[in-house]
């Protein structure tokens, strides 16, 4: 299978990727920490961070200088951080070779408490060390230098001679060096004596005993608690675990703060984050602690006679990188403890010495990070303790992982079983239509099947149309290979990658024929990233340039966004395997299948009697065996009676096996022990089987005065063929006889040594140490097992001398066993009684030795610790020799694994020589034959290395290899091959002739050339040399080719290899064709050529003839037609010039426009066109200037030729045209002014922070906001934003909206001169004609809302409130009156009801009033049917109101306010016809009638009151103002005639007010404080304001929301009243409508629209749900309560005949959902006949085991079918089966007259296109077949159900009830509710 990225090939793939990863990304740090340094303080890290996330996983750059600096200052870093000082000794002279320029005045000042004698000393290079401290300090320091693990004295304690300070002295060595950190001890710290590793573990007993008692199966809660432990151990403010990912990128996955800080939980980082080469040196130091991130650092002055610099790497003292440094200043953290989680790395091992165990090769598996805002010290005894517990840690989390991928194989496998199965019955339609399917084998987010060129498809994925698409790039550009995987289509050159937008970005695809394609497919990584934390917008306060954990995850989340989760190898693995399967089920199905069942069917009948009777010979010798072993073993049935005695523990117990069987095994056991053997026995019948068990067992008879049997036992589950437990039989030792010893031993402690010293082989192994480590006992049992004598390791420390990992007299196996053994010697030094534990460890000779450790405490006379006793239990010598034999093999397969990878080394070398030598060869002038033998050569040099790269042969036997597609001829393939076998064909004198056309030789193919070449050259090679001196080889090549596109052709290539001769031995044909156990060198190497060829879907046949034979190899490759460069050119000169033509002007040409001068831009001087002047000042236009209009004026483009522009963004999109800053096609310029449209918004002070919130969003992943470059949206934008001034200076500098801050400073920096030029002059101007920004109280909207409720505090500012609140403007609680004012023209929809909830929402948050009012101004649309299903309505929503009101109860009023408006001059009559008016408004011309006298108005007012001729011709419009460019002032409407009755108060008026009239004034008279509306109303916001002003009423606050918008949906009344009037639907309720009724219809959820509804809360960001969300919803919450009933399809059912069913039909009452009671129950019937879906019944084979669910197993013994497919069964019940062994669970219904008709509807979309444009007419898009019915019979308890009833139907869906059952002919009606996993949208 192909990858859409290279791999490097080695012993270990993906060990070499990932060493290639590392090499890459460390040039990479270097390159950032370079630019670090050279940047001061501009330097921008997030762009650096994407530049270098760009470097691929497997690409090397070459390691240039700055690598090389950047790996020298991490290593030989010449600070140290000033909480010590630091020395090195060398170790000959013990003289000062380096020192840090603090340590003179730490270690030699004189204290005035310590009386001075002589001088003080001085310390420099050369100086005696022994002349700084005291005597024993010296000696000490000393000893160190002739340790040879010299880090396990760590922390050595010394005295400054000087001063008497104490110092701790951390020790580690370098190259014929002691580097030395001196840490003062704390006056408050007790000081270690001696070495303190033990001591230092007691300060971690507790954490690493909660670690250890902790469940497995949770990393979560092992990280939460190891999180927990050490933020109470060392007391920082914010601890941390940090995994790493498989592609080196971080993740916090657990996190514990102190109250007020930020969490960083679930945040991803970019790799970069932590370099390479820190993470190297973390394997090596594993804790790293930074004290002050602001401390001045400290110079370290060396020797300058020193060969090489000193390296600090294993200081702790050493310094931390400035970058790193810069870092934890910008995230607030000044002091630091990191500390290394080491983990195994997959079952790769390796050995450093012959006699040590091998050793599983380590891997950073991430990291325990400790953060604290103010300085912080940790001393090293606590250091230690971290250290130790982390190791504990990584233990476990080691463990976890291996648990992991042990449940993802047995999953998989289990998976893989199961489709298997689907495949042998439905094959290969039941992997995607049933359960499990295709998506439970991987991880993915959607799967598609092409199949005879049909789609089938799960989850998450692109249309038919695409999918084909993706099919038809695949055969052509990778049908060489078994398809393809990739985490980016679009890298992998798929050309649509980009239009499939986030749907899908990765993709696993396999072919199972060549026709039809497998396919998995995930969205893109960023999809699956979530911030773990608190919203971040709040709180943010970095600069996004800078270091710091938000910016860092963004930059993350700007690399992954093209990239999907990559597929892992396991997964890889499963996908192919399924493959294979695919691949074999579909060869000769349909004329194989039934002869293969009946062989099989045969062969297992075989297999079982063959079984048999291997089982009772097997059965027969394992009680053989049992009943004379030399250990105890007994056993027990599930009852717990003995069932089982075997001769030895007869002996040992005195109770012969007569009497033993049938006893209770409690009953034979000493009291004393009963608990313990009835958990284990407990336990092991539960399937869980224990293992080194201790307990008592009573002795009987002439044994009874011996005393109790003491055994350790393994407890083994017994099992039948079902798995099921039967019984536990336990295997034990006695050690009755050590444990005597030992309790001797703890008893006369007085006289240990002489137990200890005793030289009676019933003394076991006994070794002991001090409080301190230090070896202290070791007896003569230890010296003969491990041949190490007592003083040989007396007085060394236990812990790393003696068992250790490197250079210890006795090496353990691993860092894990290193690691318990310190847990146990630090429970027993605590006083803790430890259980024992599994030890093993080599001797001196090299031998393995496994044995169970029991440790205990040795006290002195006061009762105080002073050390522990270690006792070893061995097996017994016939297990230690089993392990033995074990061993020998694992060593002599790990020594040829190293003899074949030192060959393949060897071989490289060489080769690299000739390879250099070729191409030097190259540069010299050369004839042609010379060239193109040195092209042979390098061809056999490529084949060659492709060889030594072969590590896996598996991959290419089980056919997983990925070939490579390159351009070749088969003449070099064919030079190259026969080149291979010239000297051996020469020495036998054998003729080589090629027989192929020049065509053929020359003709350009694509494939694996290499491994073409490779398999050619065997062939040859085993040809020759089986074929006799003098004969002829004959090579044969034909070619044919099919066409797969346009350009693409499939070639089949055959050729033939002729020898002559009697051929190759039968042996090594066997060989080659795997038939053959014993493989030979030519064999194995035959069978990979074999396997290379069905990998390029080809065969190799062997034809044998007399006097010759012949290999015929057929492969598979590509050809294409080749486009030559000339051609190539000339298509693109021609479009390039056709596109010039149509677009460039002629030189004659000039735009008249641009010729204009002009004279002024004019403006009121309060309110300067900022955006105009800075555009002009950018595009270098002359803009003179004239402040003199009066307030409110609009802006004025004044030119020489007396024409005039008006309006803001008139003058903006002008000066854009001409300076080119308006967009380069028609999109661009429509995408600029949709922002210039948006730019006012900045100046309305309640929107300002939601806009930058808006803005900061939109350019997280845009540079500018309309195109690639500045535009005038950008400077519109800019100029909003400075033009409020302080307000966003405070913003920008806080850092909240990272994204606005680096466009705006971005801008500021490339034009700076110009912006500040502009602002300086003109925004000091701005006075009052400003708008006023409205005061907020409370804190700023998030994106949604998340709770109906919130409490309120009594000051009246948001109290307790969801993370996501937002705030009216100017609210106060208990003042707050809302209004939800529907007008009765429609039922409420799924629009109106946002509207609906956010009201009450608000109302219950600010403990205010909700009124519903009915806006009822237009009789025409209006009606009470409305009004009383609006009401029905809101009540279904919940809404709680006080009263309900309508706007006709105002109509009086409104007609006296708007004659007073008349009056005053304040609104005119106008008779202007309505479509010419239209026009005028659009234009800014004002109408004849505006300046009517008020006498003339009010006559026509009068008019308009009667209803007259004349009064219907006029209407009321406000005078505002004309020339507005918001079009809503250009004195709107505020009264029309109408003489239809009103629908309430009947023809009494004959006129009637505008919304945009009465909504201002009933608002204000009705006491409403805020008016919420959609978004869409915003333009009329201004006209809402102005209409209060003029009528001189109190201001109400409008709050904005985005209007709810939703996919294939109408949300317009008057459309929906078309559907309702076209009879396309069966009214306002119809399922298919979205009114509230219509969903409910369907069965949705009054509980799941609203979760829905809240969930997008008052944001103002226009969106387009998905229906699917909200079905998805409701499907959580009716499933847990939803009845379960049973329906068949009518069509062509199937009757299932069960001959040993009931003769009669009986009846059970079940339970109508089994996991809730209060769904009631339900009367079964049970017949001897059953119905089926005639669908199932397909998929079922004869002999098939099927469950019947709610009945029982049932095996399919018989099938009919007809001429016209229709299929009968019979078969019989068989209730002994097991559910979980069937692959078909089966609904189904009795033969029964009482059977109910169904009729099951579907529905789909009204419309068939996502969303509408505005200029769309929605008829052209209605969809014509929008229901589906399909008749079913259901079980008769559906008799029962009520109208809205929900019910499931098993296997089929979820319904509601419509219609209930009314008669036997009339079917009951249920609607199909989706559940939010099906394709919704018109297809």
């Amino acid at each position: 299978m192909s990858s859409s990225r290279p791999s490097n090939s080695s012993s270990n793939p993906g060990r070499s990727r990932h060493s290639s990863r590392i090499i890459a990304q460390t040039t990479v740090d270097a390159k950032i920490h370079a630019d670090f340094e050279e940047s001061g303080g501009s330097f921008d890290y997030s762009n650096s961070v994407r530049v270098g996330s760009s470097v691929g996983g497997d690409q090397q750059p070459r390691s240039d200088k700055v690598t090389t600096a950047y790996l020298h200052n991490i290593q030989k870093g010449k600070t140290i951080q000033p909480f010590g000082c630091l020395l090195a000794l060398d170790e000959k002279t013990f003289k000062v070779i380096a020192y840090s320029a603090n340590a003179p005045e730490m270690l030699t000042t004189v204290s005035h408490a310590v009386p001075s004698v002589g001088e003080s000393p001085v310390l420099g290079i050369g100086t005696d060390i022994r002349t700084i401290f005291t005597a024993p300090s010296a000696s000490a320091l000393h000893k160190a230098l002739g340790f040879g693990e010299v880090s396990l004295l760590n922390p050595i304690l010394v005295h400054c001679k000087t001063s008497g300070k104490p110092f701790y002295a951390i020790t580690h060595r370098v190259t014929g060096s002691l580097i030395i950190d001196f840490e003062p001890v704390k006056p408050y710290e007790v000081p270690m004596t001696a070495a303190g590793a033990l001591q230092s573990y007691k300060l971690a007993a507790k954490a690493i005993a909660r670690l250890q008692s902790l469940p497995s199966g949770s990393m979560e809660r092992l990280c939460d608690t190891m999180v927990q432990e050490v933020f109470e151990l060392t007391g920082y403010d914010r601890v941390m675990t940090y995994k790493f990912h498989d592609d080196d990128h971080g993740e916090v996955v657990s996190e514990l703060t102190k109250p007020g800080l930020e969490p960083y939980l679930g945040l991803h980082y970019p790799s970069t984050d932590i370099p390479q080469a820190a993470r190297f040196l973390f394997m090596k130091n594993k804790v790293r602690m930074i004290v002050n991130c602001g401390a001045k650092l400290v110079k370290v002055f060396q020797d300058e006679k020193l060969p090489l610099d000193l390296t600090l790497c294993g200081s702790t003292l050493r310094a931390p990188h400035s970058c790193h440094l810069e870092y934890m200043k910008n995230m607030n953290s000044i002091a630091s403890l990191v500390m290394a989680v080491v983990v195994n790395e997959g079952d790769d091992e390796v050995r450093d010495r012959d006699s040590v165990p091998p050793q599983k090769r380590k891997r950073l598996w991430g990291l325990v990070v400790c953060h604290n805002t103010s300085p912080r010290f940790v001393a090293f005894p606590l250091r230690y303790a971290c250290e130790f517990l982390t190791q504990v840690f990584a233990i476990h989390v080691n463990k976890e992982i291996e648990m992991e991928d042990q449940m993802v194989e047995k999953n998989i496998l289990r998976t893989q079983t199961l489709l298997c199965d689907m495949l042998l019955r439905d094959a290969p339609l039941g992997i995607m239509s049933q359960s499990p399917n295709v998506m439970d084998l991987v991880k993915c987010d959607g799967a598609a099947l092409l199949y005879k060129n049909k789609v089938w498809r799960l989850g998450m994925t692109p249309n038919d149309f695409q999918l084909h698409d993706i099919a038809s790039w695949l055969s052509e550009d990778h049908m060489d290979s078994t398809g393809l995987s990739t985490d980016s289509l679009y890298d992998a050159g798929f050309p649509g990658a980009l239009a499939l937008g986030d749907v899908v970005c990765g993709m696993a695809a396999v072919w199972i024929t060549s026709k039809d394609v497998l396919f998995w497919l995930r969205s893109h990584t960023a999809a699956e990233i979530r911030w773990g934390g608190a919203k971040h917008e709040t709180g943010e306060k970095d600069d996004g340039s800078k270091m710091h954990p938000r910016s860092s995850f963004k930059a993350f989340l700007e690399v992954v966004k093209t990239r999907s989760l990559p597929w892992k190898d396991y997964e890889m693995d499963a996908i192919h395997s399924l493959q294979l399967i695919l691949r074999n089920a579909f060869k000769d199905v349909e004329t194989t299948l039934e002869a293969n069942t009946k062989a099989i069917n045969v062969r297992l009948s075989d297999l079982k009697l063959e079984g048999m009777e291997e089982l009772e010979a097997v059965t027969s010798e394992m009680v053989r065996l049992i009943e004379t072993a030399t250990v105890p073993i007994l056993a027990v049935g599930v009852d717990g009676l003995v069932n089982g005695w075997n001769t030895k523990i007869d002996e040992l117990t005195g109770l012969p096996v007569d009497e033993a069987i049938g006893k209770h095994l409690l009953t034979l056991v000493e009291d004393s022990s009963t608990s313990v053997v009835k958990k284990m026995l407990d336990s092991a019948l539960r399937g869980k089987e224990e293992q080194n068990i201790q307990f008592e067992i009573k002795t009987h008879g002439s044994r009874a005065d011996l005393g109790p049997i003491s055994l350790v036992v393994n407890a083994c589950a017994s099992r039948d063929i079902r798995e099921n437990v039967v019984g536990v039989c336990f295997v034990a030792q006695d050690i009755t006889g050590q444990k005597n010893v030992m309790d001797k031993f703890t008893r006369i402690e007085g006289d240990y040594k002489a137990i200890v010293q005793n030289p009676s082989p019933l003394i076991p192994p006994i070794f002991g140490t001090d409080e301190f480590g230090w070896c202290s006992e070791w007896n003569s049992a230890m010296t003969k097992l491990t041949g190490w004598k007592r003083e040989e390791v007396m007085d060394k420390m236990l812990l790393g001398e003696v068992f250790g990992i490197n250079m210890a007299c006795c090496p353990l196996k691993s860092q894990e066993s290193f690691v318990n053994l310190g847990v146990v010697l630090n429970h027993a030094m605590t006083g803790q009684v430890s259980e024992k534990l599994p030890f093993g460890f080599c001797a001196r000779s090299g031998k393995h030795i496994e044995c169970l450790l029991c440790v205990s405490k040795k006290l002195n006379s006061e009762g105080s610790v002073t050390g522990v006793f270690c006792f070893l239990q061995l097996a017994s010598p016939e297990l230690q020799q089993a392990l033995n034999v074990q061993r020998l093999s694992e060593q002599t397969a790990v020594k040829r694994l190293k003899e074949l990878s030192y060959i393949r080394r060897q071989i490289r070398n060489p080769l690299a020589g000739i390879i250099f030598s070729r191409k030097m060869m190259e540069d010299t002038e050369l004839g042609a034959e010379q060239q193109r033998l040195l092209h042979t050569s390098a061809q056999c040099q490529h084949q060659l290395n492709k060889i030594l790269d072969d590590s896996d042969l598996d991959t290419i036997i089980d056919g997983y290899l990925d070939l490579e597609m390159v351009e070749f001829t088969l003449h070099e393939v064919l030079n190259a091959a026969v080149s291979q076998v010239m000297i051996k064909s020469n020495a036998k004198s054998v003729r080589i002739v090629h027989n192929a056309a020049e065509d053929i030789m020359t003709e350009t193919l694509y494939g694996d050339s290499l491994r073409l070449q490779q398999v050619i050259a065997d062939f040859l090679a085993v040809s020759v040399s089986f074929m006799p001196t003098g004969g002829q080889l004959t090579i044969e090549a034909n070619l044919t080719k099919d066409r797969l596109g346009r350009s693409v052709q499939l070639v089949h290539l055959e050729l033939r290899i002729t020898h002559a001769g009697g051929g190759i031995p039968e042996g090594l044909l066997n060989q080659m064709f795997g038939n053959n156990g014993d493989i030979s060198e030519e064999g194995i190497s035959l069978l990979i050529s074999s396997k290379l060829v069905k990998l390029m879907n080809g065969d190799v046949r062997y034809l044998r003839e007399e006097g010759r034979s012949t290999f015929m190899i057929s492969v598979e490759l590509a050809a294409a037609h080749k486009i030559t460069l000339e051609q190539c050119v000339k298509k693109n000169n021609i479009k390039r010039n056709a596109a010039n033509q149509a677009t460039s002007p002629g030189a004659k040409s000039t735009p008249w426009i641009q010729m204009m001068d002009i004279k002024a831009v004019s403006f009121a001087a309060e309110n300067p066109p900022l955006a105009e002047l800075l555009a002009a000042k950018l595009a270098g236009i002359s803009l003179p200037t004239d402040a003199s209009l009066p307030p409110d004026s609009l802006y004025s483009l004044q030119f020489s030729n007396g024409l005039k522009l008006h309006g803001k963004n008139v003058l903006l999109r002008y000066i854009g045209r001409i300076a080119k800053l308006y967009g380069d096609n028609p999109f661009e310029a429509g995408k600029i002014d949709e922002w210039l449209e948006y730019a006012p918004v900045l100046s309305q002070g309640s929107a300002f922070e939601s806009a930058c919130k808006h803005l900061d969003d939109y350019l997280g992943s845009s540079t500018f906001f309309a195109n690639q470059s500045l535009s005038i949206a950008d400077i519109a934008i800019w100029s909003g934003l400075a033009g409020t001034g302080k307000r966003w200076e405070s913003l920008r500098n806080s850092k909240k909206y990272p994204n606005l801050s680096r466009w705006f400073n971005s801008l500021l920096a490339e034009y700076g001169d110009a912006l500040n030029e502009v602002t300086a002059t003109f925004i000091g101007k701005k006075g009052s004609g400003k708008p006023t920004a409205t005061k907020t109280k409370g804190t700023q909207a998030d994106q949604q809302l998340k709770s109906v409720n919130g409490d309120v505090s009594e000051k009246g500012k948001a109290g307790s409130k969801p993370t996501s609140e937002v705030d009216l403007p100017e609210a106060e609680v208990g003042k707050v009156r809302l209004r939800f004012a529907p007008e009765p023209s429609g039922y409420l929809h799924i629009g109106h009801s946002k509207a609906a909830l956010l009201n009450q929402y608000f109302a219950q948050r600010y403990k205010g009033q909700l009124i519903v009012r009915f806006d009822d101004t237009n009789p025409d649309k209006e009606s009470n049917e409305f009004v009383d299903n609006l009401l029905k309505d809101i009540e279904t929503l919940g809404i709680k109101y006080e009263t309900v009101t309508y706007t006709s109860d105002y109509f009086p009023q409104l007609m006296e306010m708007a004659e007073n408006l008349i009056r005053q001059g304040k609104a005119y009559v106008d008779d202007t016809p309505r479509e010419e008016m239209k026009k005028e408004r659009m234009d800014g011309i004002e109408s004849k009638c505006r300046n009517n006298s008020v006498e003339e108005n009010l006559k026509l007012w009068n008019e308009m009151i009667a209803g007259s001729k004349r009064g219907k011709e006029c209407c009321v419009r406000g005078k505002l103002d004309m020339q507005d460019p918001n079009k809503s002032l250009r004195d709107p409407v505020y009264y029309r005639c109408n003489p239809t009755p009103h629908h309430r108060i009947g023809s009494k008026y004959n006129l009637y007010p505008t919304y945009d009239f009465a909504c201002p004034f009933v608002d204000s008279i009705e006491g409403i404080t805020h008016a919420l509306r959609s978004s869409e109303y915003h333009d009329r916001n201004a006209q809402y304001y102005r209409v209060q002003e003029d009528m001189g009423l109190r201001k109400v606050h409008i709050y904005e929301f985005s209007r709810l918008n939703m996919v294939y949906t109408l949300l317009s009344k008057r459309k929906l009243l078309w559907f309702v009037q076209n009879e396309k639907v069966s009214g306002w309720d119809d399922p298919r409508f979205p009114t509230v009724q219509g969903i409910v219809r369907r069965g949705l959820k009054v509980e799941a629209l609203i979760q829905f509804i809240l969930e997008q809360g008052a944001s103002k960001n226009l969106n387009l749900m998905e229906w699917d969300k909200l079905w998805t919803i409701n499907k959580k919450i009716i499933d847990p309560v939803c009845p379960r009933h049973t329906a068949v399809i009518e069509e062509r059912p199937v009757l299932l005949t069960l001959t040993n069913g009931p003769e009669k039909p009986f009846v059970r009452i079940i339970p109508r959902h089994k996991k809730y009671e209060g769904a009631g129950e339900k009367a079964t019937t049970y017949t001897r006949r059953i119905w089926l879906d005639h669908a199932d019944a397909e998929s079922i084979k004869v002999d098939e085991e099927v469950t019947l669910m709610d009945w029982g197993n049932a095996i399919v013994k018989g099938i009919e079918k007809d001429t016209d497919g229709n299929l009968k069964l019979t078969g019989v019940l068989h209730p002994e089966g097991s559910v979980k062994t069937t692959k078909l669970k089966l609904t189904w219904l009795p033969e029964s007259d009482e059977l109910v008709k169904l009729s099951l509807m579907e529905f789909d979309h009204l419309i068939t296109k996502k969303k509408l444009e505005e200029d769309e007419d929605f008829v052209d898009v209605v969809n014509p077949c929008t229901e589906k019915e399909t008749a079913a019979l259901g079980d008769s308890n559906m008799r029962n159900l009520k109208c809205g009833d929900i019910l499931q139907l098993e296997r089929k869906g979820y319904f509601r009830c419509d219609v209930p059952y009314l008669r036997p002919s009339k079917p009951v009606v249920l609607f199909a509710i989706p559940d939010g996993r099906q394709q919704t949208g018109s297809k």
